[in-house]
């Protein structure tokens, strides 16, 4: 094995462990331009929960009684970011003034939607 080769094998190996033995860590980085469930629920955690329930389960204890929880948005039928997106940006309930960019609209959006139980 030349010296060059066993540079190149040291290199493969390595990046496998990172990309095959280290799975988490690829999934926690976000990718620029694309939707993320995590940030979209810590923002979620942050300015929804005075009105919706946000979690999948019994993590918050309480919510206006007259609006709908994430996970009963997510399950609305024919649901899909898209739709979510829009009655964020343009809603048409009560819904307090809250300036969030594209990007927010798009991460909080997708944390809805992961919400959504199997059809």
């Amino acid at each position: 094995m030349t010296r060059n080769s066993f540079r190149l094998t040291t290199l493969g190996a390595l990046a496998f462990g990172v990309l095959v033995l280290a799975p988490g860590s690829a999934h926690a980085q976000k990718i620029p331009g694309q939707p993320h469930a995590e940030t979209g629920a810590a923002l979620a955690q942050k300015i929804c929960t005075n009105c919706h329930l946000i979690g999948a389960s019994g993590q918050q204890t309480s919510a206006s009684a007259d609006v709908p929880s994430f996970k009963e948005i997510a399950n609305l039928k024919g649901q899909s970011r898209e739709r979510i997106t829009m009655s964020i940006a343009l809603p048409t309930h009560a819904m307090p003034m809250i300036e969030l960019t594209r990007e927010e609209t798009s991460d909080l959006a997708e944390y809805i939607l992961s919400l959504k139980t199997a059809d």
